[in-house]
């Protein structure tokens, strides 16, 4: 169930959107780490500051809604200039079932100082195909 499910419009279209999701961690934690996917930008709007808005805006809604924390696969380049990090530096691992392309693409970040720091454990997705069914 989405938390947070965000969209950009301008003069009445989207042009871009994101997800905030509960994720558990090995089955715990569901209420404190939140999980940012999809995020989609227009093309025709792509590398125009929409994404860095909404991701920027996402963090901020999360923060004051007392999560601990936003985990993310995707392109360490980008996500790490808002202050994401691997999440093996929190202790945050991969399940064998869905491993990322490399362990650097598997990024949190924490939303307040150190609010991870009793947080650790596994990313399963498959919870997720469950509620495909």
């Amino acid at each position: 169930m989405p938390q947070l499910d965000l969209v950009v419009e301008e003069d009445g279209v989207i042009i871009g959107h994101f997800i905030l999701s509960k994720l558990p961690i090995s089955n715990k934690y569901e209420n404190e780490i939140l999980m940012l996917s999809p995020v989609s930008v227009a093309i025709n709007h792509q590398r125009q500051g929409v994404g860095k808005y909404m991701l920027q805006e996402g963090i901020k809604f999360a923060a004051k809604m007392g999560y601990k924390g936003i985990i993310v696969e995707g392109d360490y380049r980008y996500y790490q200039r808002f202050g994401f990090r691997t999440s093996t530096e929190f202790g945050i691992y991969a399940s064998k079932k869905n491993l990322p392309p490399s362990e650097e693409n598997l990024m949190a970040m924490e939303l307040c100082e150190n609010s991870m720091e009793n947080i650790s454990g596994e990313v399963d997705y498959s919870i997720y195909d469950a509620l495909r069914h």
